[in-house]
């Protein structure tokens, strides 16, 4: 099997999608952050990239401890497949199985973890824990034994790796219900970025403990196409949906939230589209979409719960019938012959020719 050096946080496949075909060749435009651009967007003139040359580093996911390219193979299998569920389904919008929606889970779950943006949070993790092991060690006259420990940890990117492997082992997307927004509208696209995963919760805008794995309101984004972006709810919520200008604006504008450093379209922006990526009001997406269907998912639920109290009625009293019938034989107020039964037989009764 080839090897292979250079090794993307976001795969070729994914962003060939947002490419630009109208030149010499397909290519990205692409938008670092910087705040200047979204207050004098008339100003900036955006640069070209090949998907190739973005989102790359020589053994990013090479460590000492694994064969080469053991997390590049894993990865690139999840690409495969989510890229099939893309061309197959979301493409023609076909309803997705639940193959296809595990497929989806495992390709979010890695984008959440796989990119730059985390791999820079581990490092600064390791960091302060090497600075106070050095600072411990040199208090107390310690051999540099276990701060060595964690610098070699961290150039073989233990944790880094491990992220991966337990996003994976671990996937709390797989209960995630996927919506899959449409941007039907021509004067309207997704954006994507160096890290486009986004994972917000409207209910807890002033809470400092973070977003629960579990929180029914959690919302998670991932453009898909500059046609189609995913928004992963715990409410049952599956399907297509068209997209309005706000709810393309609202997903863009995640996509800005998580990203790392740099943000990519599949043309070139326009000013008023710069600016309005930054100055909007924030609103909800799939709990927007629950609130519409709010009626008529009560009236399925509570039609199903109904009908599933009849069977256990019906249930019950069956089982009161025949618990009534045994008792009556057994008095010998009834007997077998008169409910149509046949009488068994006692081995020490003289059966007659």
């Amino acid at each position: 099997m080839s090897t292979t050096r250079r090794e993307h946080w976001v795969n070729e496949s994914y962003l060939d999608h947002f490419c630009d075909h109208s030149g010499k060749q397909p290519v990205l435009w692409r938008y670092p952050m910087d705040r200047a651009i979204f207050e004098n967007p008339e100003s900036y003139t955006p640069e070209t990239r090949i998907p190739h040359d973005v989102c790359v580093k020589r053994d990013f996911y090479e460590g000492n401890e694994q064969p080469t390219n053991t997390v590049e193979n894993v990865l690139s299998d999840i690409e495969g497949k989510f890229e099939t569920v893309v061309q197959q389904k979301i493409l023609k919008k076909k309803e997705l199985d639940r193959n296809d929606r595990q497929a989806i889970a495992n390709f979010v779950a890695t984008m959440q973890v796989r990119t730059m943006g985390f791999k820079k949070h581990m490092d600064s993790f390791y960091d302060q824990v090497i600075s106070k092991l050095e600072a411990m060690e040199k208090a107390h006259g310690a051999s540099s034994e276990t701060s060595d420990e964690w610098k070699k940890s961290k150039k073989d990117k233990d944790m880094f790796i491990i992220g991966i492997i337990q996003s994976l082992s671990m996937n709390l997307h797989s209960v995630t219900s996927w919506l899959i927004f449409e941007a039907k509208l021509d004067d309207c696209h997704f954006i994507t970025s160096d890290n486009p995963f986004c994972r917000y919760d409207f209910s807890l805008l002033n809470s400092f403990h973070g977003v629960p794995a579990f929180s029914k309101t959690t919302e998670i984004t991932l453009p898909v196409t500059p046609r189609f972006a995913i928004v992963g709810n715990l409410l049952d919520l599956n399907g297509y949906i068209d997209a309005t200008h706000n709810q393309v604006d609202e997903i863009n504008e995640r996509t800005l939230m998580s990203i790392h450093t740099e943000f990519y379209s599949s043309r070139k922006l326009k000013p008023y589209e710069l600016k309005k990526l930054s100055n909007r009001h924030r609103q909800a997406l799939a709990l927007s979409i629950f609130a519409e269907r709010a009626e008529t998912i009560l009236e399925k639920r509570l039609k199903k719960r109904q009908r599933q109290e009849r069977i256990a009625n019906r249930v019950v009293k069956i089982f009161r019938i025949h618990k009534i019938l045994l008792l009556l034989l057994r008095l010998g107020i009834i007997r077998p012959e008169s409910l149509g039964l046949r009488r068994k037989v006692d081995d020490s009764e003289e059966i007659e020719d």
